[in-house]
């Protein structure tokens, strides 16, 4: 009897253990070996637009490096008539007409240099410049990056636009390439390159502003307008100037400022590359 229940006993302990083994080992065989490696399920994400694009390559310096020795300074010279309307007109030139009095309605010629930007489109010397940089000028010189001087014929013009082509003797230059400004979004980072106020070759960030601007029209604004709207650093000197993106494309050819100075306040134009 006492055999018996010994007997008993034993196995009573040996099914809890068996029992165990099952209940609280046996579970793990379904779960796979690399279980703690596999990343924890993410709930899933609805968006409004499409997912964001990878962050823009911000490489100023390439495309600086890149587009800055297609760009030249531009000084030219021409001859304007205005006309004498008072005692104190142009005080200085001649002072004893202007002590005694200048008939009134008498024009005189002044000559005037006008100093801007542009950059080469092709190797064998076309530039690309603004209308009224070049317009009735005389006599047109260009400067390289490398301080080279070249002197430039007016090979066509368009008002509308304030686009115009340039022309010199030389082979084997540095030249940008025009870009698609159809592409260019708002936001999108630009860099502008040119020489305002005489500082040569500076370049510029910022980003554009708007797209397809239209301006008040007047005598000096071109008829035609879909103007990019930038707040990169633009000033005189500026105009005719490469805006680039970041491909070192150019999208755009700087052109005038919204000011109550005269200076930037962060509110510039340029034309669409597409125009030109």
């Amino acid at each position: 009897m006492r055999k018996t229940a010994i007997v008993a006993v034993l196995s009573f302990f040996l099914g809890i253990l068996l029992a165990g083994y099952i209940f609280v080992y046996q579970p793990e065989r379904n779960v796979p070996d690399n279980f703690l490696n596999e990343p924890p399920s993410s709930p899933s994400i609805l968006y409004a637009s499409q997912a964001p694009q990878a962050k823009q390559d911000l490489d100023f310096v390439s495309v600086a490096d890149k587009v800055g020795p297609s760009v030249v300074r531009i000084a030219a010279e021409r001859v304007e008539t205005r006309r004498v309307v008072g005692l104190w007109d142009d005080w200085g030139d001649d002072f004893w007409n202007k002590f005694f009095g200048t008939p009134r309605g008498r024009e005189r010629e002044y000559r005037a240099e006008v100093r801007g930007t542009g950059f080469f489109i092709s190797s064998d010397g076309y530039i690309l410049t603004n209308n009224h940089l070049v317009e009735n000028a005389e006599k047109i010189v260009v400067h390289s990056l490398n301080d080279e001087e070249y002197k430039a014929e007016l090979v066509g013009s368009d008002p509308p636009t304030d686009l115009a082509l340039l022309k010199v003797a030389k082979k084997n230059l540095p030249f940008a390439e025009l870009g698609d400004s159809a592409r260019l979004k708002v936001g999108e980072w630009v860099l502008a390159i040119g020489n305002p106020l005489g500082f040569e070759h500076t370049v510029s960030a910022g980003i554009v502003s708007a797209k397809g601007r239209q301006l008040i029209q007047s005598s000096t604004a071109p008829s035609y307008q879909d103007f990019i709207q930038t707040d990169a650093a633009i000033n005189r000197g500026n105009s005719g100037g490469p805006l680039v993106n970041m491909r070192g494309e150019v999208i755009g050819i700087t052109s005038m400022i919204a000011s109550p100075t005269g200076g930037n306040i962060g509110i510039g134009f340029a034309i669409p590359s597409n125009l030109a």
